[in-house]
Parts: C-alpha cells; sequence; structure tokens
C-alpha cells in the first residue's frame, strides 16, 4: 500500500517521501530508530506511524526505540553533551567579566555542573 494513500498527516508522509520510504512494505523494513533519525521526524510522527501500523492489523518489526530507551539514550547523551559545552562557555566568559558577574556567572556554572541528567 502506498503512504500517499494511507492517511498520514503531510509533516509524516513528506519525511517518509524523503527519506524514500514509499510503501507500508518499506516502512516495515525500517528500523525505529532509523525512523527517529530522519530529519523533521520526531515522537509524534513515529507515534502517529506506530498506531496506523497497528490500526490496520500491521506489526511493528523491530522494538519501540521510546520503550527500549535506545532513543532515551541517545537524548542523555545529548543533554550530557550540552552541559558539559554549556559550562565550557560559562568558565570561559566567567574569565571576562568582572567580580560582580563573575559571581553569578561562577554560581550558574557550579549549579549547572552539579545537574544529573537521568
Amino acid at each position: 500500500m502506498k503512504i500517499e494513500k494511507w492517511g498520514l498527516s503531510v509533516r509524516t508522509r513528506n519525511c517518509l517521501r524523503r527519506a524514500g520510504i514509499h510503501t507500508v512494505e518499506d516502512l516495515q523494513a525500517v528500523e525505529p530508530d532509523d525512523l527517529m533519525a530522519i530529519k523533521g521526524f520526531g515522537q509524534k510522527c513515529f507515534e502517529e506511524v506506530k498506531q496506523k501500523l497497528l490500526a490496520d492489523g500491521y506489526q511493528m518489526r523491530y522494538p519501540d526505540p521510546l520503550r527500549e530507551g535506545s532513543y532515551l539514550k541517545g537524548y542523555r547523551e545529548g543533554a550530557r553533551d550540552m552541559r558539559a559545552r554549556l559550562v565550557r562557555e560559562l568558565s570561559r566568559r566567567i574569565r571576562l567579566q568582572d567580580n560582580k558577574n563573575r559571581t553569578i556567572l561562577l554560581e550558574l556554572r557550579d549549579f549547572i555542573n552539579d545537574m544529573e541528567v537521568r
């Protein structure tokens, strides 16, 4: 069955088409992590595709990345990288500031550095 005739939202349909996925069979052959890697294809698009597959009697061939934690693992790693970049940038700016602003930036840097990504 063609994706265009499947009743998906325009955004989801366009993302799939750009990724070269034109039929439901093509869609079933793609791992969920690869779907999530498509530019503009986020959690809402994934949920829409998953619900449509299940409603029409198809099964997902691979495990759900949102349930299995692989997608969240990538999110956590990205959050840790972002935190490290933010701390480095704050440290750089601290060296350039006067004493009053330096104290505020030091407190902010320490607060961010102590945050735990769950």
